[in-house]
């Protein structure tokens, strides 16, 4: 999802396209890269993805990153796949310490130690290479766990919310913007790395 051309879709035609909720909206003033990114106010916003076999990642690798922009403190999600259950799902998000996390099948595997950046364009990336699970910060790996083979399944009906919570009442929205939402069943990065300066391709 890179949200081109005021619109909101998958520009690969993998999946289904996504259902804004609350006043979600494109903007074209605040992009990382080509014509807009997503805003979302804080106030219950949010993308719904429908749940698609493309998100169960099973025991295998997979990398969900994007760019995003963060406006206040406090916990706010990026990528929730929970729906009805924590188990075997993912939950990628900042935490109430203003700090970048996940919380894997129930549990956190890993967080930053240092604060998330305020108004400005952060890459983030969450990345599992076998059992070994990696949390990237513009390229820069700030956490790491091992023995993590979570078999993971696609979302239930709820579906995949960007910018929101499942699980607790839609409470923590994301509030500020999100471009070049990418989740590949491979693991991109194991290292650090330059984060990307151009938008991604449609593969």
């Amino acid at each position: 999802f890179n949200f081109p051309n005021a619109a909101m879709f998958d520009q690969t035609g993998k999946s289904n396209n996504a259902d804004t909720v609350g006043n979600a909206q494109l903007d074209t003033s605040v992009k990382k890269f080509g014509t807009a990114s997503l805003e979302l106010d804080g106030t219950g916003d949010y993308l719904k993805i429908p749940s698609s076999s493309l998100m169960a990642f099973g025991s295998g690798s997979y990398t969900i990153e994007a760019f995003v922009y963060k406006r206040s403190t406090g916990q706010q999600s990026i990528y929730d796949a929970r729906g009805g259950t924590n188990t075997n799902r993912v939950l990628f998000y900042v935490n109430s310490a203003n700090k970048l996390a996940n919380y894997i099948n129930a549990s956190v595997k890993g967080a930053a130690t240092s604060d998330f950046p305020l108004n400005e364009w952060v890459h983030v990336a969450l990345v599992r290479s076998g059992t070994t699970g990696y949390m990237f910060q513009n390229g820069t790996q700030v956490s790491t766990w091992t023995g993590d083979s979570t078999n993971i399944v696609a979302p239930d009906t709820a579906g995949l919310y960007i910018g929101e919570d499942t699980r607790t009442g839609l409470s923590y929205p994301w509030d500020g913007f999100i471009d070049e939402l990418r989740i590949t069943k491979s693991a991109r990065y194991t290292s650090n790395f330059s984060a990307p300066t151009k938008e991604f391709p449609n593969l």
